[in-house]
């Protein structure tokens, strides 16, 4: 039998090997104690149903169809931008809206709206484009004379306007909200907002993107990008409270370092620094989904139009003056006025598609001579831009004789 060999002793002191045996237990315990109040973090905001209710970076999501959703039921009341009280409230679908309704009220002409934090509205739920909108249709459709055809439905006299707007919401998922959610509610029209964000975000959007079998788009997966951050509910909520509020300085250097890369996750107006030769690259992205929206539009029988705004730097330099720093790390400089490459491209895909376009850049430029359309810290419109840009979209709804309701013209 032979002995196995005698264990080696440690060489340290004893007072060594101790206190290195107390540093090990309490590093343990540490991590333990580190993961339990993880865990408890997680399981209080999970039991008060905590969640992120509106702001979601485009480089973040929570959900695997539509890359990122509102907090079903929300009903939020603060400051707005301008330092005013507002109240925000989302419907069961996390949209900020009353709730939708399948079924058809007769003589209410329904529209659905798309767009980002733009239709989304920056501002009271009374305040939005699509409240603008409503209100001016009904009073379009009220003044109108009660004519019909024979044996047609009657001629609308109300309107009702359902919000799918979200914030960092692209052409890509208008197109997905279009195949999977907006015809479920029967809209008589359907207006697309666009701008120039939404160049970079379908970029983005596109590299986790859903498709089946024939390669078609029916999803964009925001879980595939961010696998903690969309489901973790306590990463939500240390974003939101601690760092989102940093100071412009310590958290947007990256939209420093080359305004002209549309790469950059938060250089959000990069196709303004875009060489010639890109863009036809980036436009023909959101072009292509754009074709997709229509035709799915036009096999419904709903009236697309395409409502193009600018940013308040792609209209004057009186606009969005208040804060020189945010201005610079959005990619501008002050008393500048930016070009609008995306608008040209964009009235020329229309054109040759036949699709109604609303370009709301020289109405924006004219009506700031009078009213301030966006706010002077941030690059969304006022409650006053809200108003404005409804009541141009509701002018040409009419001008395009799609007021007329459930018969659903085809329009020019």
């Amino acid at each position: 039998m032979v002995d196995a060999p005698p264990t080696p002793r440690d060489p340290r002191p004893p007072a060594v090997r101790r206190a290195s045996r107390r540093l090990f237990t309490c590093g343990c315990l540490g991590v333990t104690l580190a993961l339990a109040a993880l865990l408890l973090g997680e399981a209080t905001l999970r039991l008060y149903d905590w969640r992120e209710p509106v702001a979601i970076p485009v480089a973040k999501g929570n959900d695997r169809r539509y890359h990122h959703v509102g907090k079903p039921h929300h009903v939020e009341s603060g400051r707005g931008i301008d330092g005013r009280a507002i109240t925000q409230t989302h419907n069961s679908l996390g949209f900020k809206d009353g709730e939708f309704l399948k079924v058809r009220v007769p003589g209410v002409l329904r529209v659905a709206l798309l767009g980002d934090s733009f239709a989304y509205g920056m501002c009271d739920d009374q305040e939005t484009i699509d409240h603008h909108l409503e209100a001016a249709l009904a009073a379009r459709l009220a003044a109108a004379p009660a004519v019909a055809a024979p044996n047609a439905s009657p001629a609308p006299r109300s309107a009702e306007v359902y919000n799918f707007g979200y914030v960092s919401y692209s052409t890509i998922i208008h197109l997905v909200l279009l195949k999977s959610l907006v015809f479920d509610y029967q809209p008589d029209v359907v207006v697309l907002m666009l701008d120039p964000s939404d160049v970079q975000d379908d970029f983005l959007y596109e590299q986790v993107a859903v498709r089946d079998g024939a390669g078609a788009v029916v999803g964009v997966d925001g879980l595939e990008a961010n696998p903690i951050g969309g489901v973790s509910r306590l990463y939500q909520y240390v974003a939101r409270k601690f760092i989102w509020p940093l100071p412009t300085a310590l958290r947007d250097d990256e939209r420093r370092r080359d305004p002209g890369d549309i790469r950059q996750t938060r250089n959000r107006v990069a196709h303004y620094r875009l060489p010639p030769e890109a863009w036809a690259e980036h436009f023909a992205r959101t072009f292509e989904y754009l074709r997709q929206c229509a035709a799915l539009c036009r096999a419904r029988r709903a009236p697309l139009l395409v409502a193009h705004y600018p940013w308040p730097m792609g209209v004057t330099a009186r606009q969005f003056t208040g804060d020189p720093d945010k201005l610079r790390a959005w990619g501008f400089e002050p008393g500048v006025v930016c070009p609008d490459p995306l608008g040209d491209a964009l009235a020329a895909f229309c054109a040759c598609e036949n699709l109604p376009l609303l370009a709301l850049r020289e109405p924006i430029r004219q009506a700031c001579e009078t009213i301030r359309c966006y706010y002077d810290t941030d690059p969304h419109f006022t409650p006053e831009g809200n108003r404005f840009v409804a009541g141009e979209i509701a002018r040409r709804l009419e001008e395009n004789g799609w007021l007329s309701g459930p018969t659903r013209g085809e329009g020019p």
